[in-house]
């Protein structure tokens, strides 16, 4: 059982993925944007954060920047919605630029659940 933080903008995500991953017993917490992760984090340390890249207020790469360098070891995994040819080459760069901030893995919305089962339970061994 690990404690996970979900970060997005976007209700339907949170909860998806919230349901999910309790599911299989962990223990989940849910912020809005990259403002409220500190915050969260102060309170209960997680293992591992699940962040989309883009939000308001305090966006997804800065967040996965900023909690790498809080813990080297958190697990990180990077989320970027794709629609079209042309925001899926964004989405692209966005992902490529979460892995140089720290991600340890990147996905694309829409994502598979077994996808983000299969990553969650490989970064917590």
């Amino acid at each position: 059982m690990a404690k996970i933080l979900i970060v997005d903008d976007m209700d339907d995500i949170c909860t998806l993925l919230a349901d999910l991953l309790s599911a299989h017993k962990h223990i989940v917490l849910t912020a809005k944007n990259g403002a409220e992760v500190e915050e969260k984090y102060s309170k209960i340390p997680f293992d591992l954060m699940i962040c989309d890249i883009m939000m308001p207020i305090k966006g997804g790469l800065e967040t996965i920047k900023d909690m790498r360098e809080a813990n080297p070891l958190l697990k990180i995994i990077a989320i970027s919605g794709t629609f079209d040819v042309t925001t899926q080459s964004k989405a692209g760069i966005c992902r490529d630029w979460a892995t140089k901030m720290g991600a340890d893995y990147t996905m694309s919305k829409p994502f598979d659940c077994d996808e983000v089962e299969n990553a969650v339970a490989r970064l917590l061994g």
